[in-house]
């Protein structure tokens, strides 16, 4: 269950990585970075207080990612009053958009099979068949540009 809650996780870190890592550390802003921190603690020690007698450790994660999204919040406001950021979320839906038909068909995989490294092989090569799928459907051009890339090198180690 915690690791069902805190999967939003890996996406988050990666958010707050792009705004703190790369681009306010890079500019010296780390004022805004420790503010973001801050205020995320702050909200982790509450929520932890709040929903870790009702929900235990299903409230921890809880308060954990809720944490996380208010130190994205904090981050990508300060980051759209500097530059012009709405290219980069309308992209995050679109790409979010093609992978929940992967996530779907995974989880129904994951649901009929046993737990075993096949069954995880599967799950990884489907989800990958199922999202190239989805990229090639919508006509996106990063996928068409990517698979450019790596045809030109199939066709040089001939």
């Amino acid at each position: 269950t915690a690791i069902k809650i805190l999967a939003p996780i890996v996406v988050l870190n990666s958010l707050i990585g792009i705004s703190g890592n790369q681009y306010f550390t890079a500019t010296n802003q780390l004022k805004v970075l420790l503010f973001s921190n801050v205020i995320a603690a702050v909200v982790n020690i509450c929520l932890n207080a709040i929903f870790i007698p009702k929900f235990q450790y299903a409230g921890a994660a809880i308060a954990t990612v809720a944490s996380a999204v208010v130190s994205i919040i904090i981050q990508y406001t300060v980051l759209g009053k500097q530059m012009n950021i709405k290219p980069i979320a309308i992209s995050f839906v679109k790409y979010t958009a093609l992978s929940i038909p992967m996530l779907l068909v995974v989880s129904i995989i994951s649901r009929k099979m046993t737990v075993s490294p096949i069954t995880t092989f599967m799950e990884i090569a489907i989800g990958c068949i199922v999202y190239i799928l989805m990229c090639a459907l919508a006509k996106d051009e990063v996928f068409f540009s990517v698979m450019g890339i790596v045809l030109n090198i199939f066709r040089k180690g001939k």
